[in-house]
């Protein structure tokens, strides 16, 4: 069976490949960044003005008199140009010739392994954007010729707030850390960011929160428990942590949230993940999550398969509050 790759990789067929393979979870992607917030943009381009931007509720206005004008920006720039996610898996030219002995149903396997492939690799990355923004910037590796460059985006300072007494000090109480937990969300409502909020701990932090409600909870009149979904105090819950990236500048593993820190986020504040316009003309230069494109080469013979993704994560600095819970 003759073999067009051109028909195997087109986006008719990428979508339908996709919707065939089981959904992706990663943490940070998905509680903040789900699916609702996600955009296809078709400029190549982002404009900062909005990025910044919290809107808090407006006085009203008398008839007849002017409009009251929105918060404006901070921002100094006017464009953020999102970098590219180009990934390469080769073929050779004998894998394209085994495959005449294909039929249909194994060439699209075939397509949809590859495609899987692809998908991993870019979700992985937006994971890693993703996590990163919650540091209210980027500085994220980025291949230039000869090497590694870092890829720089600010987006404003994020919050902080952190408790008087440490969460591993022996004279905290579940009462005081009931009233750590109040002072972070009143901290992310006054900015005005939003009023969902929720709790990412690292590792250590979680680890010896878990501990001291075990021990406290018993002795106190405040409800807590430990159990799959995470720590909560009195209503309040304490998610785990744990998602990293690996920094090809520094050759080492990351942590979006450090051992120490617990972050609060309103998770109804204007976050957005856009896939802007892929810089590819077999893409028809349009947005998309996942374009494959291929490239013949000679030496040896076969075929690139080059994954394009352009996916940009923006925060909103003023709906994330950072906290050092442990010393």
């Amino acid at each position: 069976m003759d073999i067009d790759l051109r028909s195997v990789f087109s986006p008719a067929s990428i979508a339908s490949a996709l919707e065939l393979l089981p959904p992706v979870r990663t943490q940070i992607m998905d509680l903040i960044y789900p699916e609702a917030k996600r955009v296809q943009h078709p400029l190549p381009v982002l404009g900062v003005n909005e990025i910044s931007r919290v809107i808090k509720n407006m006085p009203v206005v008398r008839r007849g008199t002017p409009a009251v004008p929105m918060p404006s920006s901070t921002q100094a720039i006017s464009y953020i140009e999102p970098q590219p996610v180009d990934v390469e898996d080769f073929v050779t030219a004998t894998e394209l010739n085994n495959m005449k002995l294909l039929n249909q149903g194994g060439i699209d396997q075939w397509r949809n392994n590859k495609v899987e492939l692809h998908r991993s690799a870019i979700r992985a990355t937006c994971e890693a954007l993703c996590g990163m923004s919650l540091s209210g910037a980027l500085a994220y590796p980025m291949k230039v010729q000869g090497g590694y460059d870092t890829y720089s985006v600010s987006f404003g300072s994020i919050l902080t707030s952190n408790p008087t007494t440490l969460w591993d000090d022996g004279a905290k109480t579940l009462a005081g850390i009931l009233a750590d937990l109040i002072g972070f969300v009143t901290t992310v409502q006054d900015a005005g960011a939003g009023s969902q909020i929720i709790h990412l701990c690292g590792i250590t932090a979680f680890t010896t929160l878990a501990n001291e409600v075990i021990s406290l909870s018993a002795k106190g009149n405040i409800a807590a428990e430990v159990n799959e979904k995470g720590i909560n105090i009195a209503g309040f819950v304490i998610r785990l942590a744990t998602g990293t990236y690996y920094d090809y500048l520094t050759s080492t593993t990351v942590k979006f949230i450090g051992d120490k820190e617990l972050f609060s986020i309103a998770i109804d504040a204007p976050f957005k993940f856009y896939y802007c316009a892929i810089d590819d003309i077999e893409a028809g230069l349009l947005p998309m999550p996942l374009f494959i494109s291929q490239e013949v080469k000679k030496n040896p013979s076969g075929v690139e398969l080059i994954g394009h993704s352009k996916p940009f994560p923006v925060p909103v600095p003023k709906a994330i509050c950072k906290s050092t819970v442990i010393a």
